[in-house]
């Protein structure tokens, strides 16, 4: 990559451009050069001259861009094995490495109470439980996953990971549960907006 790495972690689809710029360290700069974009079995899934590439839309999972010194005609087509086939009808040298491109997603989904409903009123100070089980649904696989409670401004009171939240010392008025699905390290605190903040230092979806 530009700054020098060889492997680089990006949030898939999460509306944000995730263009990179490769570089080759290429001494036969008079031949023709070419980035190659696979997935992890070396199968072409697209091809670069510029090296300027936008990873956003793309689905999560692994590929590999690797730069294609040459002259002719190229001979690779998208769905080609780069290591099993001719890349042109000349000379050609693969780059000796590849970077390394990894592309996570993450989804929020849906939560609920364990009925199934999406909205209940406990009593305080009565002999009730105000203990509450919340599920989620449809959340992503990727990463960490914990209920984050917020007021009704989204202000953050408190998380729970395993979707049991006691309510008998919360302050009267309304309360939401959310789901968050995120990957990275935690960056959500008591007191900060969920809806303003990046919530990991990684990908998350509310």
């Amino acid at each position: 990559l530009d700054d020098g790495s060889t492997d680089i972690r990006l949030c898939a689809n999460d509306g944000i451009a995730d263009e990179l710029t490769f570089l080759a360290d290429n001494e036969a700069s008079e031949l023709l050069y070419l980035f190659i974009v696979t997935d992890e079995e070396n199968n072409v899934l697209s091809t670069s001259n510029s090296g300027i590439i936008d990873f956003e839309g793309a689905p999560a999972g692994i590929c590999h861009v690797w730069g294609l010194s040459y002259s002719g005609t190229l001979m690779l087509e998208p769905g080609d094995n780069i290591t099993e086939i001719e890349l042109s009808d000349e000379c050609f040298d693969l780059s000796d490495n590849f970077v390394t491109v990894t592309r996570l997603h993450v989804e929020g989904g849906t939560v609920s109470l364990a009925d199934g409903s999406t909205e209940t009123v406990v009593c305080q100070g009565d002999d009730a439980s105000d203990v509450l089980t919340f599920e989620s649904q449809g959340a992503g696989t990727t990463g960490s996953f914990i209920f984050v409670v917020t007021d009704d401004n989204n202000i953050i009171l408190s998380t729970s990971e395993d979707g049991v939240i006691d309510f008998s010392e919360a302050p009267e008025g309304i309360c939401r549960v959310w789901g968050l699905n995120y990957t990275g390290n935690l960056l959500a605190q008591p007191g900060d907006n969920a809806a303003e903040i990046a919530l990991s230092d990684e990908c998350f979806d509310l």
